[in-house]
């Protein structure tokens, strides 16, 4: 391991205390995760970049399929009388 001096504003030395803090781990170990995540990428899977003409094409298929809307089957007053949006 290598050992770097980095300078950070105050405000960014509190949010870093409260994420260690919230996850029970180092500050150092949040610093290296954070520098992986943009090194390596978003840290998921990687991008592919056919992905976006492959969802326009069956986007397309559905339009030209004549692909109906889904009806709701549930009313905007029924949402606010349940007990989790209140």
């Amino acid at each position: 391991m290598v050992r770097k001096q980095i300078y950070i504003l105050d405000e960014q030395e509190a949010l870093l205390k409260r994420a260690a803090g919230r996850s029970h781990t180092s500050e150092a170990e949040i610093i290296r995760a954070g520098l992986d995540r943009i090194l390596r990428g978003s840290g998921g899977t990687p991008r592919d970049p056919a992905a976006w003409d492959r969802l326009k094409d069956a986007m397309d298929r559905c339009g030209r399929a004549g692909a109906r809307p889904v009806r709701k089957r549930w009313s905007r007053e029924e949402l606010y009388d349940r007990p989790v949006l209140r």
